[in-house]
């Protein structure tokens, strides 16, 4: 089970979750597992998977303020696999104002769960350690986002695309698979691969090299996120990395249309806060 933007636990008993220095990994006892599990069973609501869209209410008018842009929207994700077909509760968080959204009742008891797991370290007892001492996760791998989207007054004067040494056999907008178009965001282009580390470390240092910035979004992620403009289309585009964790394969887990990344350093080498939708 695991929120692919906050934490992660798999069979093995890897538990991951994010620090002021990145990801960070333990590992729990076979007690500590049960006490885990149970936790999220005691609930009630892992019956059946399902996913909790953020919908607006009657009278809500899309855009700004109740559909906000870059970074306005994340999904969080708990995956419970105790048999054979993983059980996986998803649900939509907006940085928009209350008033604009239908309230929920599972949504609400999802964050409360979701906040107890993350803190698992503060209230499980020394028995449901195996290793209790919190070690950096060494990613093999990267989820690659790539977004291109008109571009607005806000992000004009970024260096240009077409000044990054691309690094990859496959062009930037061929890369990965074209993911489905979000509604909120009908003129915006995602794509979505996987590469290796080393792949990540030169497109890193393709984009720090004609200065490309980062995003900051209001998660507590770890990424690198880079932001360009796209000067022959008139358009922006902002390039992803996301470490892949223990049970990380591809696009598909957790994703739910991938709206934010959450975030990682390539090589962990130096800690950014950021993320793009």
């Amino acid at each position: 089970m695991g929120g692919w933007s906050t934490a992660s636990l798999v069979e093995d008993g890897r538990l991951t979750t994010p620090s002021d220095h990145g990801w960070q990994v333990r590992v729990l006892s076979p007690a500590g597992m049960e006490e885990i599990v149970a936790t999220v069973v005691s609930t009630g609501l892992f019956a059946r998977s399902r996913h909790i869209p953020i919908e607006l209410r009657p009278g809500a008018e899309p855009g700004e303020p109740c559909t906000p842009g870059l970074g306005g929207f994340t999904t969080e994700t708990i995956e419970l696999m105790t048999g054979q077909e993983p059980v996986r509760d998803s649900w939509e968080r907006t940085v928009g104002p209350a008033e604009c959204y239908v309230p929920s009742d599972e949504r609400d008891r999802l964050e409360t769960l979701l906040e107890r797991l993350v803190a698992a370290g503060d209230w499980l007892p020394a028995s449901a350690w195996t290793d209790p001492v919190e070690r950096p996760l060494e990613p093999a791998a990267f989820r690659l986002l790539v977004v291109f989207q008109p571009t607005t007054d806000g992000l004009r004067g970024l260096p240009d695309l077409q000044a990054v040494h691309w690094p990859l056999l496959a062009p930037v907008r061929d890369i990965g698979n074209l993911l489905p178009v979000h509604p909120a965001w009908p003129d915006r282009t995602q794509r979505c691969g996987v590469i290796s580390r080393d792949e990540a470390t030169q497109l890193r240092e393709a984009f720090t090299d004609v200065g490309a910035g980062m995003i900051d979004s209001y998660l507590a992620g770890y990424a690198t996120a880079f932001v360009v403009t796209d000067d022959e289309r008139d358009g922006v585009g902002a390039v992803v990395l996301e470490a892949l964790r223990p049970e990380d394969r591809d696009c598909d887990d957790g994703s739910n249309a991938l709206q934010l990344l959450n975030c990682w350093q390539v090589g962990a080498d130096f800690p950014f806060g950021c993320a793009v939708s």
